[in-house]
Protein backbone atom coordinates (compact mmCIF):
# COMPACT_ATOMS: atom_id res chain seq x y z
CA UNK A 1 0.00 0.00 0.00
CA UNK A 2 2.88 2.32 0.76
CA UNK A 3 4.23 1.59 -2.51
CA UNK A 4 0.95 2.92 -4.09
CA UNK A 5 1.20 5.97 -1.94
CA UNK A 6 4.11 6.68 -3.68
CA UNK A 7 3.16 6.39 -7.06
CA UNK A 8 0.09 8.93 -6.26
CA UNK A 9 3.01 11.42 -4.54
CA UNK A 10 5.38 10.78 -7.61
CA UNK A 11 2.59 12.14 -10.11
CA UNK A 12 1.18 14.77 -8.41
CA UNK A 13 1.59 18.11 -10.82
CA UNK A 14 1.05 15.99 -14.06
CA UNK A 15 -1.79 15.80 -16.27
CA UNK A 16 -4.48 12.94 -16.08
CA UNK A 17 -3.53 11.31 -18.73
CA UNK A 18 -0.12 10.56 -17.98
CA UNK A 19 -0.47 9.59 -14.20
CA UNK A 20 -3.04 7.05 -16.12
CA UNK A 21 -0.23 6.26 -17.58
CA UNK A 22 1.57 5.18 -14.87
CA UNK A 23 -0.56 4.36 -12.61
CA UNK A 24 -1.52 1.17 -15.53
CA UNK A 25 2.20 0.81 -15.84
CA UNK A 26 3.05 1.09 -11.54
CA UNK A 27 0.29 0.50 -9.88
CA UNK A 28 -1.78 -1.72 -11.40
CA UNK A 29 0.46 -4.67 -11.48
CA UNK A 30 1.58 -3.94 -6.83
CA UNK A 31 -2.76 -4.61 -6.82
CA UNK A 32 -2.35 -7.68 -8.94
CA UNK A 33 0.32 -9.14 -7.03
CA UNK A 34 -1.56 -7.79 -4.02
CA UNK A 35 -4.66 -9.61 -4.92
CA UNK A 36 -2.50 -13.01 -5.29
CA UNK A 37 -1.14 -12.93 -2.44
CA UNK A 38 -4.10 -12.55 -0.69
CA UNK A 39 -6.08 -15.14 -1.88
CA UNK A 40 -2.64 -17.78 -1.54
CA UNK A 41 -2.80 -15.98 2.55
CA UNK A 42 -6.30 -16.27 3.12
CA UNK A 43 -6.25 -20.09 1.61
CA UNK A 44 -4.18 -20.93 4.73
CA UNK A 45 -6.41 -19.34 7.26
CA UNK A 46 -9.00 -20.93 9.51
CA UNK A 47 -12.12 -18.89 7.83
CA UNK A 48 -12.79 -17.30 11.15
CA UNK A 49 -9.62 -15.91 12.37
CA UNK A 50 -9.39 -12.55 12.70
CA UNK A 51 -6.67 -12.16 9.75
CA UNK A 52 -9.04 -13.84 7.68
CA UNK A 53 -11.72 -11.95 7.72
CA UNK A 54 -9.91 -8.20 7.59
CA UNK A 55 -8.41 -10.38 4.39
CA UNK A 56 -11.82 -11.44 3.17
CA UNK A 57 -13.35 -7.85 3.83
CA UNK A 58 -10.69 -6.11 1.63
CA UNK A 59 -11.16 -8.80 -0.91
CA UNK A 60 -14.78 -7.75 -1.30
CA UNK A 61 -13.37 -4.26 -1.94
CA UNK A 62 -11.08 -4.85 -4.52
CA UNK A 63 -13.18 -2.66 -7.09
CA UNK A 64 -12.86 0.42 -5.15
CA UNK A 65 -9.01 -0.28 -3.82
CA UNK A 66 -8.34 -0.24 -7.47
CA UNK A 67 -10.06 2.83 -9.12
CA UNK A 68 -7.30 4.74 -8.83
CA UNK A 69 -5.28 2.60 -11.47
CA UNK A 70 -7.56 2.79 -13.95
CA UNK A 71 -9.10 6.91 -13.84
CA UNK A 72 -6.22 9.45 -14.00
CA UNK A 73 -8.63 11.68 -12.41
CA UNK A 74 -9.62 10.39 -8.66
CA UNK A 75 -6.73 10.70 -6.50
CA UNK A 76 -5.75 7.48 -4.06
CA UNK A 77 -7.18 8.95 -1.02
CA UNK A 78 -9.48 11.94 0.37
CA UNK A 79 -7.60 12.27 3.04
CA UNK A 80 -4.42 14.69 2.01
CA UNK A 81 -1.91 14.65 5.21
CA UNK A 82 -1.42 10.91 4.28
CA UNK A 83 -0.61 11.77 0.69
CA UNK A 84 1.43 14.76 1.34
Amino acid sequence: IGALYDIARANRGYSPEIRLAVRKGKAQPLLHELEIWSQEQRSKMPRKSKLAQAISSTQRRRETLCIDATDGIVKIDNNAPRIS
